[in-house]
């Protein structure tokens, strides 16, 4: 899991060193070295989250005596890890900001007043629930105008009949519209509209059934893709939603895994990674924004890139053969495509993303000439 603080990119993996930088479990890229922030051997963070300047870390914590229970919410302060307070045991899927503080879900917490909840919230006063346990399980969640959003495999929350998917406005549940039927694997929302991916399942033949929905106007509309069995995570970057799942072989060979939404439609990237996506944030570290692709992988298009890659659309995109250099052999590509349309966003000359290689692209790369990309 990863996310932007403070202009650099947090991740966080189970055990993993970063680098050469000593301690395990966390670290920050600043956009030319890792810096540890070291979780231990004893964390397994299963989401970050940057609110008001300060690093929130979410997941399992092992106290030594009941395994991975104690302590779901920790906080990154003075240069420690610090456990929010002893209130709450359990452990915790996801984590969001809401408008008095920090809120959590996960598995069923216990609170020092006996009540168990799937979803509780942090503020002043210390640990106070959202929802109980109801009947099934809530795994994601997402701030929305101005409510939180929860999302999983459930049909009610808190007595309010609710398919999978609900909002929290006000002090009070609602569902979205008729909700949808299937568990819900992420959330996102852009231009003012939510989205949800829903499981499917994959067969010999490829994916089946795996879609995602965006809402508006009361009502839930499929939108096109070919995906594996799981949509893992969605990214706004350069305005446009992107979506990265887990990967599947057909015929021997790797499925995509990183798509890009144009119009109702999710097309797949012309550079892909050779594995399944789990993460993806979009930070400017370095200056300038980046969307930045995690997941269990050895290569991003021909370049060896171990679990991690950086993708932009500008200025490195103007290397359009991709060999690190901008160059007369870029501009001899970009061309000899001069004026036509490209089947995907951003492929190999199209370096504003709007599907045309035109003078537009010509000024982009011209601009980078004769530069080199990290």
């Amino acid at each position: 899991t990863a996310t932007a603080h403070n202009g650099e990119l947090v991740v966080a993996a189970w055990n993993a060193v970063f680098g050469d930088a000593p301690g395990r479990g966390a670290a920050a890229w600043n956009a030319s070295r890792w810096n540890a922030l070291d979780l231990g051997e004893q964390a397994l963070i299963k989401r970050l989250e940057s609110v008001d300047g300060k690093l929130y870390a979410a997941g399992y914590i092992n106290d030594g005596a009941d395994g991975f229970l104690s302590f779901p919410l920790i906080e990154r302060h003075d240069d420690e890890w610090t456990t929010s307070n002893n209130e709450l045991a359990g452990s915790a899927f996801d984590i969001a900001a809401t408008d008095n503080g920090i809120s959590i879900v996960g598995s069923m917490f216990s609170l020092t007043n006996g009540q168990g909840v799937q979803i509780a919230e942090l503020n002043a006063g210390g640990w106070s629930p959202l929802a109980d346990s109801g009947d099934g399980y809530i795994e994601r969640m997402l701030r929305w105008q101005g409510g939180l959003v929860v999302a999983g495999s459930f049909k009610s929350i808190d007595g309010v009949n609710a398919r999978n998917i609900a909002l929290r406005s006000n002090g009070a549940w609602y569902a979205l519209g008729a909700g949808l039927d299937g568990r819900i694997t992420a959330l996102a929302s852009c231009a003012g509209h939510l989205y949800a991916a829903i499981e499917g399942m994959t067969a010999d033949t490829g994916p089946q059934d795996t879609v995602v929905y965006r809402y508006g106007n009361g009502q839930w509309t499929p939108l096109s893709g070919t995906f594996g069995d799981k949509v893992l995570t969605f990214a706004v970057y350069d305005g446009h939603l992107y979506a990265g799942g887990s990967e599947y072989t057909l015929n021997g060979g790797h499925a995509s895994t990183l798509f890009r939404l144009d119009g109702d439609a999710f097309v797949p990237l012309s550079i892909q990674p050779d594995g399944t996506v789990s993460s993806l944030v979009v930070c400017d570290a370095g200056g300038s924004q980046s969307l930045f692709i995690l997941g269990n992988f050895s290569f991003f298009g021909d370049r060896p890139s171990a679990r991690i890659a950086e993708y932009t659309t500008c200025p490195c995109q103007a290397d359009v053969n991709h060999d690190r250099f901008v160059n007369a052999s870029d501009l001899s590509v970009l061309l000899a495509r001069f004026g036509r349309r490209t089947d995907n966003a951003y492929d190999a000359g199209d370096l504003t993303g709007d599907r045309r290689i035109t003078s537009g692209d010509l000024s982009v790369l011209l601009q980078r000439f004769g530069s080199a990309c990290e």
